[in-house]
């Protein structure tokens, strides 16, 4: 198992490939297993590598910041922590911020920008942000099995059963601690 000291944090990813970086950032209740498929098609010439956020998947460390800004510089430490002085970056949802978050702040780093299913760029809802769902999620593991559904229909197999698992081992602070980070950010 990949794991590289970034900043205060012990980071776990996957990687596959050789050539180019490109980092992967999941979203939020996901972790660097949601990319395993991307991993499974790359072409030539990609080193493709998938960290596991602060509070998310195998990554160990503080509940010190969740803000967006701090997840992005936690991405650049990886970065910085394998050698990466360009990649290009693919964010999905929560990761979408974080990824666009370092294009505005390291714009000489990143090659290309892509997000799929990006977060609010002016700031998410405040009547989005209910406390009371995330622990749901976290405490439900049913209800979480129904939100994930919804963005991965019809999957029943190991893939899903590792999505969920990964899923239900976020911390419920890094949960809690999004929901003001989205509004703010």
């Amino acid at each position: 198992m990949p794991v590289v000291k970034a900043g205060d944090l012990e980071t776990f990813y996957l990687e596959e490939g050789g050539g180019d970086p490109v980092i992967l950032v999941h979203g939020n209740w996901g972790s660097s297993t949601w990319w395993e498929p991307v991993l499974a098609r790359l072409p030539a010439g990609r080193r493709v590598l998938a960290p596991d956020l602060r509070g998310r998947g195998r990554t160990r460390g503080p509940d010190s910041d969740y803000s967006i800004t701090s997840l992005a510089k936690d991405v650049v430490a990886f970065a910085d922590a394998l050698g990466l002085p360009h990649f290009d970056l693919v964010g999905h949802s929560l990761g979408s911020c974080v990824a666009m978050e370092i294009a505005l702040k390291h714009p000489a780093r990143v090659r290309s920008l892509v997000v799929v299913s990006p977060g609010w760029i002016d700031g998410m809802p405040g009547v989005y942000a209910i406390p009371e769902r995330q622990r749901q999620l976290k405490e439900d593991p049913a209800f979480l099995a129904m939100a994930l559904r919804a963005i991965v229909p019809g999957r029943d197999d190991d893939l899903w059963r590792r999505l969920l698992h990964d899923a239900g081992q976020q911390r419920l602070e890094a949960a809690l601690a999004l929901l003001p980070a989205l509004t703010e950010w």
